[in-house]
């Protein structure tokens, strides 16, 4: 199998596992804010916690979009590399950097970020 087939399947994966994961977490976080909103919720959390959460707010949402935009360019070059030979190096950089800006959202399980990297280094060997 050539190394363009495998960085595309490999940043297929990354992307999926990102996205996920991002998306997961998103959810998380919108269902943790309304549990410690509610005013007579049956889950006890304590007070710092509550004070944190309700101080950070919509900053909360932050690393999880970060990490969607990430899961879904990296998709995109996922589809690319095999298509733009002539641009496989600059896309598997740009796979790298985007592996890195999707630790943002927790890195697809950790395990997304590294096959990121792997299907990097394959394109940038191509």
């Amino acid at each position: 199998m050539e190394k363009t087939k495998i960085s595309e399947i490999l940043f297929l994966i990354s992307g999926i596992l990102i996205l996920i994961n991002s998306v997961l977490e998103f959810f998380f976080f919108a269902m943790l804010k309304q549990l410690t909103s509610a005013p007579n919720s049956n889950i006890t959390i304590n007070a710092t916690s509550i004070a944190v959460l309700s101080k950070l707010g919509p900053a909360l949402y932050v690393f999880p979009i970060l990490g969607i935009i990430s899961g879904l360019l990296l998709l995109l070059v996922g589809y690319e590399v095999p298509r733009n030979r002539s641009h496989v190096k600059v896309l598997g950089l740009a796979g790298i950097l985007l592996s890195f800006l999707g630790i943002a959202g927790n890195g697809g399980f950790f395990i997304g970020f590294l096959i990121g990297i792997a299907g990097g280094i394959e394109a940038l060997l191509a």
